[in-house]
């Protein structure tokens, strides 16, 4: 993404000598951007998602430019830019557009009696048959619906409204979340030490001596 967006700039700067731009890509660019934003330190472009609920917010805070009567928004295909707009109004251009699949499970569909749907209506009510099978107690809709906000607020995954519903997808990999949870959880409980929380679990018995042995060969190898 930076690389498309530095191509962008460089462009840009063709088309207008007299204008550089700085392209800046830092880690936890959700949180830097809302400190400055508070602060008063807007920057003059934002790379955002136009689903998030801070565009909304900052939007209609005042915070972003109305774009809704530019020209170039005439040439935005499929009217994607109007399709996220806030209070009626525009405040953000497209560049890129995503096309999801969705895997399932034959073997699944086949056991549950479910036909493969064709149509996005037809999605809808799978998803709503599937729930109707799922072994009760299912969880209540208010408990998954707070799971899934969470996630989106510490942006975990991104909201995309289609039609009547929300589709989610990740932002962050399996891996790096076990590094992020694993860091917080030694560092809250375990003073930041492994070595601790490894002695904890052992005198709890919830290690073996063939578990700490597996571990240390684990060690061992990574040093090689």
């Amino acid at each position: 993404m930076t690389k498309t967006l530095e191509e962008i700039a460089r462009d840009f700067e063709k088309e207008n000598p007299k204008v550089k731009v700085k392209v800046v890509n830092v880690p936890n660019a959700g949180e830097v951007l809302k400190t400055r934003v508070l602060a008063g330190d807007v920057p003059d472009v934002v790379n955002i998602y136009p689903q998030s609920i801070e565009l909304q917010e900052w939007a209609k805070a005042g915070v972003f430019e109305d774009l809704s009567n530019k020209d170039y928004l005439k040439r935005v295909k499929n009217g994607y830019a109007e399709k996220y707009a806030v209070n009626g109004k525009v405040y953000n251009v497209p560049f890129t557009a995503n096309a999801y699949g969705i895997y399932y499970n034959k073997d699944k569909f086949e056991e549950l009696g479910l036909k493969v749907p064709e149509t996005w209506d037809e999605f809808e009510q799978l998803v709503k048959d599937i729930v109707a099978k799922y072994p009760k107690p299912a969880p209540p809709y208010t408990t998954v619906a707070s799971i899934v906000k969470n996630l989106e607020r510490k942006q975990y995954i991104r909201a995309a409204r289609v039609g009547n519903t929300y589709q989610y997808t990740p932002l962050i990999r399996e891996s790096e979340y076990k590094r992020t949870f694993m860091s917080g959880f030694v560092g809250n409980y375990f003073e930041n030490s492994y070595k601790e929380m490894v002695s904890f679990f052992a005198k709890d018995q919830k290690i073996s001596a063939n578990d700490l042995k597996d571990i240390i060969d684990m060690i061992e190898k990574g040093k090689e």
